[in-house]
């Protein structure tokens, strides 16, 4: 019986997503417009996901710093709740752009701009070539130009989260206060770290 269930729940979330569009365009214009529609905007740490309850609890975020919305604790649930609803996987840093079912619980649109740190390079325009060098006829993988993008990608993460931080302040929002030295430092010496192998293999060449 649980079988049957996970799968038709399965079959419910694929037809669904199948129903879902997002529109192709450029990230500036999906920002903004989550920034109007967005019942909550935060910067959290994703703590863990589960999907045998998607509709109630399939995963949990800690809220470090709120841009937009209210919330009654740090630990909010997400759910799938909506057609365009996504269960996020990716552990670390998130900036999320979410629908509040209520004051406990999120939902997370795949057509929104929300991105874990962990897929920066996401941020940076490239196409799947750009990764690549041709070398006696073959492709292989540029890895400095995957670390280049890895580096932009994360600055563009931080500036995003800067804009963040003046929106709350153009419009007043309160938000309880959390310390994220210790995560920045952490994050930057990550940076530092690319940019060094960046340089190590390109001596090596």
């Amino acid at each position: 019986m649980k079988q049957i269930l996970i799968i038709l729940i399965g079959l419910l979330i694929y037809a669904d997503g199948k129903s879902c569009e997002c529109r192709d365009e450029e990230r500036d214009i999906s920002v903004t417009k989550a920034l109007l529609y967005s019942d909550i905007i935060f910067c959290g740490e994703f703590i863990s996901g589960d999907t045998s309850n998607p509709f109630v609890e399939a995963y949990k975020f800690k809220i470090l710093e709120l841009f937009k919305g209210k919330y009654s604790k740090n630990i909010i649930f997400g759910c799938y709740y909506v057609g365009c609803s996504i269960i996020p996987h990716d552990k670390g840093l998130w900036i999320v752009y979410a629908e509040q079912v209520n004051d406990s619980t999120i939902s997370i649109s795949k057509c929104s701009p929300s991105i874990p740190i962990i897929q920066a390079e996401r941020l940076v325009s490239s196409s799947f070539f750009d990764n690549y060098i041709k070398t006696h006829g073959t492709l292989i993988i540029d890895k400095t130009q995957i670390l280049e993008n890895r580096t932009k990608g994360l600055s563009l993460w931080f500036a995003e989260l800067e804009k963040l931080r003046q929106y709350k302040k153009a419009h007043n929002i309160v938000s309880k206060k959390v310390d994220l030295k210790i995560i920045l430092i952490l994050c930057l010496i990550l940076m530092n770290i690319t940019l060094i192998s960046i340089v190590i293999i390109t001596m090596r060449k």
